[in-house]
């Protein structure tokens, strides 16, 4: 081959294949008309990997854990082919996207933050008899993420987003949205600190939790990509 067209070859662009988001829960919804948790639509649909149980949430990450999470991902995965199939039967010209599904995670209109904040609430007593108190409130936000206490240092982990505009007054988008790991203490409320991890809508955990590394390293799963927050050397 002449160098020539070896050089223009290299130059050529290659376009880059893009996907879409599809929520499964609302496609079963509209395909068997009923509400369906994973664990009974993987029954009801009869899928070879079925939903595993577990009793780690939200405790130390482990190697069982991880294989609990990648099954989840298989289970729900068979799910959606099944409803494929059976969204096929329905000889209907158009593809389920994310556009389809009644919260855009990718949304673009005008948005407003909710109402600030965390509550600590204590619960003293038995199971039939006991009494909540709540300990303190926090203005910080956290409509998308699942706190996270670390017994080790006595902070509890949020994922927070802020208007980048300076008065936050919900003429802002998802695209102008910043994004910080915040640390609270768990027995004062204080935010201890704030970390900037992103902005922009990609960076949404989109309700995942926090979870916390032996080595106290911070990992996010946001809807770009995995994070992970630990200290600098000062």
């Amino acid at each position: 081959m002449p160098a020539h067209n070896r050089i223009q070859r290299k130059k050529r662009f290659l376009p880059v294949k893009r996907g879409f988001f599809i929520d499964v829960k609302t496609l079963a919804a509209a395909l068997t008309s009923q509400s369906h948790s994973l664990d009974s639509l993987a029954n009801s649909l009869d899928v070879p990997a079925q939903k595993q149980e577990t009793d780690e949430h939200g405790k130390k990450l482990t190697d069982k854990y991880i294989e609990y999470a990648i099954q989840d991902t298989q289970t729900t995965w068979e799910c959606f082919e099944r409803l494929q199939v059976m969204y096929a039967l329905h000889s209907l010209n158009h593809t389920p996207t994310v556009y389809d599904i009644p919260i855009d995670i990718f949304n673009t209109i005008p948005l407003a933050l909710p109402a600030p904040g965390i509550t600590r609430i204590d619960v003293t007593g038995g199971t039939t008899d006991g009494e909540c108190t709540a300990v303190w409130t926090s203005d910080e936000i956290s409509p998308s993420s699942v706190p996270k206490l670390s017994t080790g240092n006595g902070l509890v982990y949020i994922y927070s987003p802020k208007f980048m505009d300076p008065d936050g007054s919900g003429g802002t988008t998802m695209h102008e949205i910043a994004w910080y790991l915040t640390a609270l203490d768990f027995e004062t409320g204080d935010t201890e600190f704030q970390i900037l991890t992103s902005t922009g809508k990609e960076w949404n955990v989109n309700y995942a939790a926090i979870s916390i590394a032996p080595d106290g390293t911070a990992y996010v799963g946001a809807l770009r990509g995995l994070m992970s927050v630990k200290d600098g050397i000062p």
